[in-house]
């Protein structure tokens, strides 16, 4: 699910009752949403050029990371010193309402870091970033925990946008690490899907939802 931003939602820094409440349906019941538009460009440019630099030391280096730690697949957080640290970026309000939304009151950032997918990269196994608190149980429990990725630059098919699995966020007894059969057997039942987001879009998902990278081809 896309959420498309109005001028007057980014005026008030804050989503309408009803896209607040799409965003929250959907994370519910797809694992994912995607928040179009609500991060400005300018501290995101500030950003990736640093990115970007830092980018070239841990290539030359293979500093793989991420699951499987494959090549082209950087585990790259952002500089956390001034002056590349941006409220807009680590308590972007409308981050903020949706995860008081989801969680109530007293949440906080427990890992700022990210994920590069460099050109030529390779595909890595299909995983989960956190796991349910109560695997054997018949209905999964709500959302716990939420993975916010930001896109600084348009993200697509051609760059490595990053491969979801709509709704296996509710699926509690899953193996780790996953197989063929596994993941053929889902794909029958739901497809995943392309991750696609534009420059300062906010991707939020449930930390149990399958996902992983792909080759970045450009």
């Amino acid at each position: 699910v896309h959420i498309s931003v109005t001028t007057d939602e980014l005026r008030a820094k804050k989503l309408s009752p009803i896209h607040l409440e799409e965003t929250v349906k959907a994370i519910n019941e797809d694992g994912y949403v995607i928040i179009e538009n609500v991060v400005p460009h300018e501290p995101l440019d500030i950003l990736k050029e640093k990115m970007d630099q830092d980018s070239e030391i841990l290539i030359k280096s293979e500093k793989w990371g991420g699951a499987g730690h494959l090549h082209g697949h950087l585990q790259q957080g952002p500089p956390p010193f001034a002056p590349y640290v941006f409220s807009e970026i680590v308590a972007n309000p409308f981050i903020i309402q949706v995860s008081k939304a989801l969680f109530g009151e007293g949440i906080f950032n427990s890992f700022y870091n990210g994920n590069t997918n460099c050109p030529e990269s390779l595909k890595q196994p299909l995983h989960m970033d956190g796991k349910h608190l109560w695997p054997h149980l018949e209905v999964s429990h709500p959302p716990v925990s939420v993975v916010i990725n930001i896109s600084p630059t348009d993200t697509n098919e051609e760059n490595g946008s990053v491969e979801l699995w709509p709704g296996t966020h509710l699926i509690g007894s899953t193996p780790s690490p996953m197989t063929t059969e596994i993941e053929e057997t889902r794909r029958q039942i739901i497809p995943p899907i392309r991750g696609n987001a534009q420059k300062g879009s906010a991707l939020i998902r449930d930390v149990r939802l399958w996902h992983r990278g792909v080759p970045n081809q450009s």
